[in-house]
């Protein structure tokens, strides 16, 4: 990345960075919080995704030069509070990479849609497990090691 080139896409948190902290310490307690009693009340579990997103680089042009991208991704993030939030360029297009937790695949679109409509991004939903997560699919991989290796 050239230097100021997007400067202003990513790195305004970086003037902010306390603020931010805390408040991806806040949003990540509040998740887990809303995560675990979820699981009690219904009794399914939550699916963990990799949401990447790419803006489109003229539509990324625009947000910045309008000077309410910082307001746009704090509102989006404030709404669809991740569990982590990265923002870094990829194959030459502005972007980001977050960890949001689903109960329901209906809720994919209202993730996606705000990404969507802001700056015409491309956006990914990754299935992802942590270390306990394939802890407990071990045996249903050996089954399937057994079956089909």
């Amino acid at each position: 990345m050239v230097a100021g080139d997007c400067s202003s896409a990513y790195f305004f948190v970086i003037d902010n960075r306390l603020a931010w902290a805390s408040y991806f310490t806040a949003a990540w307690l509040h998740s887990r919080a809303s995560q675990q009693a979820q699981e009690q009340r219904t009794g399914r579990g939550i699916m963990r995704f990799l949401m990447r997103i790419s803006w489109d680089v003229e539509a990324g042009n625009a947000i910045i030069r309008s000077g309410k991208l910082g307001q746009i991704i704090q509102s989006i993030l404030a709404e669809q509070k991740p569990e982590a939030a990265y923002f870094t360029a990829e194959g030459g297009r502005r972007g980001g990479i977050m960890v949001v937790n689903i109960s329901d695949v209906s809720q994919i679109p209202a993730l996606a849609e705000p990404w969507f409509l802001t700056g015409n991004a491309k956006v990914e939903f990754i299935p992802a497990m942590t270390p306990e997560d394939l802890a407990k699919a071990g045996p249903s991989i050996e089954t399937a090691v057994k079956k089909y290796a």
